[in-house]
């Protein structure tokens, strides 16, 4: 509810921006501290809140902070799903911010080759990566 009234009394898109990027920073604080406990399934749909914010961005934000942040909670997290989320975030922000690119791609192509996915999840992400490399926003 703050969220949605901080937004109602933005005056401008430059401001309605920012708000954005805070909100998106909020949501990686919050998949962080998530990351450390037993509702790591709660990530998921923390990240598809921070995939609503990073949408409504506008401009060429750099977000490393919040890719190095997901790539480090990454590490920590065993729930399946949440992994699957934050290699999906990771993707949408390449897809999105250039600034961000050159790091995103790295993470996905070592991630295209883990032992851990299924064949099915290999190809995905080699696609994805394929995607990442190849991209121009």
């Amino acid at each position: 509810v703050r969220e949605i009234l901080e937004l109602k009394f933005a005056k401008t898109d430059q401001a309605k921006n920012f708000l954005y990027s805070e909100f998106a920073t909020r949501r990686i604080r919050e998949v962080k501290s998530l990351a450390g406990t037993s509702r790591q399934d709660l990530i998921q749909s923390t990240l598809e809140k921070y995939a609503g914010h990073l949408e409504k961005l506008n401009g060429n934000e750099n977000l490393t902070a919040q890719l190095n942040a997901l790539q480090e909670v990454f590490t920590k997290v065993g729930d399946p799903k949440a992994k699957r989320s934050i290699r999906l975030a990771i993707f949408r922000i390449s897809e999105k911010f250039a600034a961000a690119r050159p790091a995103a791609c790295d993470f996905l192509v070592k991630e295209a080759s883990s032992s851990a996915l299924s064949e099915v999840e290999k190809y995905v992400y080699q696609e994805r990566a394929k995607k990442c490399l190849t991209t121009n926003p």
